[in-house]
């Protein structure tokens, strides 16, 4: 997805296209590591793309609170 007019590129990463080259340990083993992973963060709020600026503001009051997300799906 580029952002216009900023020439910024978002990338995602699928867990699950990951995994299919796994062998079952490996698969067990990555799994296991994501969940811990997964399990320690903390989100302090979510906001829609169109959104940013108010995004951006939250981080930077909150910054130790948690992670500030942007969501595609909020987006109006």
């Amino acid at each position: 997805m580029m952002i216009v007019g900023l020439k910024l590129k978002i990338e995602g990463f699928l867990l699950s296209n990951w995994l299919r080259e796994k062998n079952i340990f490996g698969m067990l083993s990555a799994t296991k590591k994501a969940k811990a992973l997964i399990e320690e963060v903390v989100v302090n709020k979510a906001f829609g793309l169109h959104q940013i600026h108010e995004a951006m503001a939250e981080y930077k009051a909150n910054m130790g609170k948690g992670k500030v997300l942007l969501k595609p799906s909020l987006t109006e």
